[in-house]
């Protein structure tokens, strides 16, 4: 639960930064971002270990 407050904090403030930038590069990242924390988050539902 910790982990994943930090997460959401470090991402808010990734976001935020990268807004500037390129918005379609944000949100390719975010999405890939999003898609790699989600398969680890059910990884390890299934090990046991939320």
């Amino acid at each position: 639960v910790v982990w994943r407050l930090i997460h959401k904090e470090l991402m808010t403030i990734f976001i935020s930064f990268m807004e500037w930038d390129n918005q379609c590069d944000v949100h390719w990242i975010h999405g890939a971002i999003h898609f790699h924390s989600a398969r680890e988050t059910d990884l390890r539902r299934r090990n046991g270990n939320v």
